[in-house]
C-alpha cells in the first residue's frame, strides 16, 4: 500500500518506491549489526571458538572476525575486489599509443599486458628525493591476497598528458609540448606536424604553375653567304676593283626576334658583318683583306608586308685606304607577292645618311650628306620537279641612286643605274639540322651616270668605262 505523508495533505508521494527501499535497507543493516554483536558473546559462553578449516561435524568453518568490545556495532567485512588499473594505464588504442612520462616526472611505469587483469602494485618506499618509483605491473588472473592494499597510480606527467590529449586544429592555444623520442622508455615516434598554417606576411601566394605549358620553340635565326666575284662595285656606283684578280666576299648575320604581335607587328634586330678579300692586294699588314663592315639593323614588320628598318653601318679599311665611315640607313619595303600569285615586284626605298668619315664615293663631301636609292626586286619561285626540296628563286633587281650635289661632289644629282639577274637554288639533300643550304649566282650591270663616279674609278686604278658588268657565284645557308 502507498505510504502517506500528512505534511503533504494526505497525498502519496511520486517517489514512494525510493523511500520503501531506503527503509528496508536500514532495517536489514540494523538486524545484521545485532547478529554480529551477539555471536561473539555466545561463543565465549560456550568456551569454544570456531576455527578455520573443517569442524568435527564435517562442516566448513570460516575464520572469526576480529572481536570488538561488547555493544560496539560492527560493519560487515567486504570482499576485496582486484584493483583495476587506472584508465591511463589501460591498453591504449592503436591510433593513439600512450607515451610513458619522461624521466623528469619521477615515475617509470609500463603498460599492462593485453587481455589480462593487472594486480595492484605493492606499496613502494618513499625515496630520499620524494619521488615515487613504481615497478612494472605484474599480470595476474586471480584475486589479490587480502593482506595487500591498493596503491593508486601516480598522476601522469604533464608532457605525457599533453601528448595524449587531442589537438584541436581550430584552437588558438599553443600546441602541446613535444615528447623527446630519445628519452629512456619513450617509443620511437615521428616528428610532430603542425596542424595550423604558418602566419603569412599579407602577400597573396602565387598561383600554381600550369600542369602543361606550351614550350616555346627557339626563334633565333640568321644567314651566311660566301660569293666569288669578278669585280667589287658598291651599291652607290664606286668601282673599287675590277678585272684585277678574284674578289671574295662573305656576309653573316643573326636575326633576334624581339616581339611578335600575331601578324600585326613583328620586331627584330639584325646584327652582322660583311668582309671583302682581294687577291690582287698584297698589303704588308693585312694581306688581301680589303674591307670590313659592321651593321646593326632594327626591323619592324607590319601585317607581314610592310618593312621599316633603321641600320647603323660602319665601313672600315683594314689596310687604311680610307678613314672609317659611319653611316645611317633607313629602309622602307613592301612585299606584294600575295597579290600577284607568288610573283612580286618588292618595291623599296633606302635613305642613306653619311654621318662622319671619308666620302663613300671618294670625291664627294665627307659626312653630313645623303643619297636615296629607289628600286624594285621582282622575284618568282619555281619548284624543280614535284619535290619542294629544290626551290629555284629567280630575281631581277633594278635600282637608281640620286642625291644632292654635295654627295657626288659635282653638279649632277643622278648616280648609278643597276640591273641584274640572280638565282638561288635550294639544296634539299642536305639534312635540315644543318640549316637550309642554297647556291647563289647571277650577273649585274652597273651604268655610271655621274661623271665623278667615272673619275673615282680611274683614281683607284680601274678603266674609265661607264658600263661595268660583274658576275658572281657562291653558296650560303639559313638557320
Amino acid at each position: 500500500m502507498p505510504i502517506v505523508c500528512c505534511s503533504r495533505g494526505g497525498r502519496s508521494l511520486p517517489n514512494q518506491g525510493r523511500w520503501v527501499r531506503r527503509l528496508a535497507a536500514r532495517a536489514s543493516w540494523a538486524l545484521l549489526c545485532l547478529e554480529l554483536a551477539l555471536v561473539p558473546d555466545l561463543a565465549a559462553a560456550a568456551g569454544t571458538a570456531p576455527a578455520d578449516g573443517v569442524s568435527a561435524s564435517g562442516q566448513v568453518a570460516t575464520a572469526a572476525p576480529t572481536r570488538l568490545p561488547t555493544g560496539t556495532p560492527r560493519r560487515p567485512a567486504r570482499r576485496k575486489q582486484p584493483a583495476r588499473p587506472p584508465a591511463s594505464a589501460a591498453t591504449p588504442p592503436a591510433a593513439a599509443p600512450a607515451k610513458a612520462p619522461s624521466a623528469e616526472a619521477g615515475v617509470a611505469t609500463a603498460p599492462a599486458a593485453p587481455d589480462s587483469v593487472a594486480a595492484p602494485a605493492p606499496a613502494s618506499p618513499v625515496s630520499g628525493d620524494s619521488k615515487v618509483a613504481t615497478p612494472p605491473l605484474a599480470a595476474s588472473t586471480g584475486p589479490a591476497p587480502a593482506a595487500q592494499t591498493s596503491v593508486p597510480a601516480p598522476p601522469a606527467a604533464p608532457e605525457a598528458a599533453a601528448a595524449a590529449a587531442p589537438v584541436n586544429a581550430g584552437s588558438a592555444t599553443a600546441p602541446p609540448l613535444p615528447v623527446d623520442p630519445a628519452a629512456p622508455g619513450n617509443p620511437p615516434t615521428s616528428e610532430p606536424k603542425s596542424v595550423t598554417p604558418p602566419p603569412t606576411s599579407g602577400i597573396a601566394a602565387a598561383p600554381p604553375a600550369q600542369a602543361e605549358r606550351k614550350e616555346e620553340s627557339a626563334n633565333i635565326h640568321g644567314f651566311f653567304d660566301v660569293t666569288l666575284r669578278s669585280a667589287y662595285v658598291t651599291p652607290r656606283g664606286l668601282v673599287v676593283n675590277q678585272d684585277r684578280g678574284l674578289v671574295t666576299q662573305a656576309i653573316g648575320a643573326m636575326v633576334l626576334p624581339l616581339y611578335s604581335g600575331h601578324g600585326i607587328l613583328d620586331v627584330a634586330v639584325i646584327i652582322g658583318a660583311w668582309s671583302s678579300v682581294h687577291t690582287d692586294q698584297g698589303d704588308a699588314k693585312v694581306g688581301p683583306w680589303n674591307e670590313f663592315d659592321f651593321f646593326a639593323n632594327l626591323k619592324l614588320t607590319f601585317l607581314k608586308k610592310l618593312d621599316v628598318g633603321a641600320a647603323y653601318v660602319v665601313f672600315v679599311s683594314p689596310p687604311g685606304n680610307f678613314q672609317s665611315e659611319h653611316n645611317l640607313e633607313f629602309t622602307l619595303s613592301f612585299d606584294d607577292s600575295s597579290y600577284l600569285h607568288g610573283f612580286g615586284l618588292h618595291p623599296y626605298a633606302k635613305f642613306f645618311w653619311a654621318v662622319a668619315g671619308d666620302s663613300t664615293v671618294v670625291l664627294g663631301q665627307k659626312g653630313g650628306t645623303m643619297d636615296v636609292e629607289l628600286g624594285l626586286g621582282p622575284s618568282y619561285t619555281v619548284k624543280l620537279g614535284k619535290s619542294p626540296r629544290y626551290p629555284l628563286a629567280l630575281s631581277a633587281p633594278i635600282w637608281l641612286t640620286v642625291g644632292p650635289e654635295s654627295f657626288w661632289g659635282t653638279t649632277q644629282n643622278l648616280g648609278v643605274f643597276v640591273a641584274g639577274l640572280n638565282f638561288s637554288l635550294g639544296l634539299g639533300f642536305i639534312p635540315r639540322r644543318f640549316g637550309s643550304w642554297h647556291l647563289v649566282g647571277g650577273i649585274q650591270d652597273y651604268y655610271l651616270i655621274n661623271d665623278n663616279l667615272v673619275a673615282a674609278a680611274t683614281a683607284l686604278g680601274n678603266s674609265d668605262s661607264r658600263n661595268r658588268v660583274m658576275g658572281y657565284g657562291g653558296f650560303g645557308f639559313n638557320y
